[in-house]
C-alpha cells in the first residue's frame, strides 16, 4: 500500500498512549511487555538492595508497592478488563516479587498464600479498584457540569477523552463509561 509515493507497512502491532495494542485489538502484548519491564525493574531493586545489604522483606515489598505496581499498571483503567488468563505474565511478575521478598521457592508456595501473608490484592482485584476509582472519579467531575448530564440519558456510552496527566496516576486515556453500572461500584 503506498500513500503520496511513500510505502506504508503493516505492523502487527501499534503503540498509541503508551498502550500496545496487536492486529486483533487485544492487549496481549502490552500486558507481557509490562511484565517483562517490570521483571527488569525487580532485579535492578534486588541488586541495589543486595548490594547494601539491605534485603529484607518489608523494604522490598514497600519498593514493589512504590516503584513496580505504578509502572505496570499504568493505563490500567483502559486494559484491565480482560480474562484472568491474560493477566497471566502480571501474575507471574507478583509471584516472582513476594517469593523473593519472602526467601521462599516459586515452585512449592501458592500465589494467594503469598499475598495474603504480604497483604496486598491479587492482581485482577487491584486492576479492577483502579478501574473502579477512575470511573467514578471521571463522574464525579461529570457531576458540576449539570448541562451535560441532561443530554444523557443512563444507557448511553460515553467517550470520555481525559488528559489527567495532573491526575495521580498520570494516566492520558480514552475511557468508555456506562451510566448504569456506576451506581453498583463498590470499592474493595
Amino acid at each position: 500500500m503506498t500513500l503520496n509515493g511513500y510505502a506504508i507497512v503493516p505492523s502487527r502491532k501499534v503503540k498509541y498512549l503508551g498502550l500496545i495494542i496487536d492486529e486483533f485489538l487485544t492487549v496481549k502484548p502490552h500486558i507481557q511487555q509490562t511484565a517483562k519491564n517490570g521483571t527488569r525493574y525487580l532485579a535492578y531493586l534486588k541488586n541495589i538492595l543486595r548490594k547494601n545489604g539491605i534485603l529484607n522483606a518489608n523494604m522490598m515489598l514497600q519498593l514493589y508497592r512504590t516503584m513496580i505496581i505504578p509502572r505496570t499498571d499504568l493505563s490500567a483503567c483502559v486494559w484491565a478488563n480482560v480474562t484472568k488468563g491474560a493477566l497471566k505474565p502480571l501474575l507471574k511478575l507478583q509471584k516472582l516479587t513476594l517469593a523473593t521478598a519472602l526467601g521462599t521457592s516459586r515452585q512449592t508456595v501458592a500465589l494467594s498464600s503469598l499475598e495474603v501473608f504480604c497483604n496486598l490484592l491479587p492482581v485482577y482485584f487491584r486492576l479492577m479498584r483502579r478501574q473502579m476509582i477512575k470511573a467514578i472519579t471521571l463522574h464525579s467531575r461529570l457531576l458540576y457540569h449539570q448541562d451535560l448530564l441532561e443530554k444523557i440519558d443512563n444507557t448511553t456510552m460515553l467517550l470520555i477523552y481525559t488528559d489527567a496527566s495532573k491526575q495521580y496516576d498520570e494516566v492520558t486515556a480514552v475511557v468508555q463509561i456506562l451510566f448504569d453500572t456506576l451506581a453498583r461500584v463498590v470499592i474493595i
